[in-house]
């Protein structure tokens, strides 16, 4: 049995364990061993970790358990404890594209999602075969416009309008660290100073909607287009300096 986040969620929940929990009970069909294997376990939240410590002590008979994260760290010390660690060496870009390419794709968005994954073939493989990944390269594009314009928005992108206001700046933030993974070298820096702010603010905002406190969307919107129609503007720097300041004393954006 193999778990992991479900479609549209960034976590794995206690339900999941505990269905993996009463599949560990069964008896198995056929090898006469049970395994269950939990993707990306960092994403358990704090329930669902606490639900499997006690199969992890005390795991069933015939079974074996797997727990893959790419960031051990991340793990809860008392998951940790009751692991054995083993570290799988990353392929190279090379052995990724051309694990990829067998799987049927293009060399072309094979080269673009690994640079969005940083080279990770699984989760470039899963984007490309995910139905968010046309909404996901629209969302880009427009990103792209805005910045590319400099001119602020009269009508918001159909893109932005699709998504909650937390998904429209997760998806810019990773936009911005693919842009800046891949560009900086040959920026001036003045431009790399420009979209570290970016950046900064972006991520700002998002901290202080997960400290439960809201923007209504139009407000967003306004906001992320006029930074947009600034960006590498001598006021740039200076307008993003004073709204960090300001989101420091006030948390809101007006």
């Amino acid at each position: 049995m193999e778990i992991s986040s479900q479609e549209g969620k960034n976590t794995i929940g206690i339900d999941q364990i505990r269905e993996a929990k009463s599949f560990m009970q069964l008896t198995p069909l056929y090898g006469g061993v049970k395994c269950l294997t939990v993707k990306e376990a960092d994403k358990m939240t704090i329930s669902a970790s606490n639900s499997l410590l006690k199969t992890l002590e005390e795991p069933p008979k015939n079974s074996a358990l797997f727990l893959s994260t790419p960031m051990v760290s991340k793990l809860p010390a008392t998951i940790r404890s009751r692991c054995q660690l083993f570290i799988l060496p990353r392929p190279t870009s090379n052995e990724a594209k051309d694990w990829l390419i067998k799987n049927g794709h293009l060399a072309y968005e094979i080269d673009l999602a690994l640079k969005r994954f940083r080279h990770l073939p699984m989760q470039a493989l899963k984007f490309m075969e995910s139905a968010r990944k046309s909404q996901v390269e629209d969302l880009e594009s427009s990103f792209s416009a805005v910045i590319s314009s400099k001119k602020t928005l009269e009508i918001i992108p159909p893109s932005w309008n699709q998504l909650e206001p937390a998904e429209l700046l997760l998806g810019m933030q990773r936009w911005i660290e693919i842009r800046v993974t891949d560009d900086a070298a040959s920026w001036s820096r003045e431009t790399l100073c420009d979209w570290l702010k970016l950046h900064a603010l972006v991520s700002k905002i998002l901290i202080i909607r997960g400290s439960g406190i809201t923007f209504r969307a139009e407000v967003l919107f306004a906001f992320l287009s006029q930074m947009g129609s600034l960006f590498g503007s001598p006021e740039f720097s200076t307008i993003a300096d004073r709204t960090l300041r300001a989101l420091e004393r006030s948390n809101t954006l007006g």
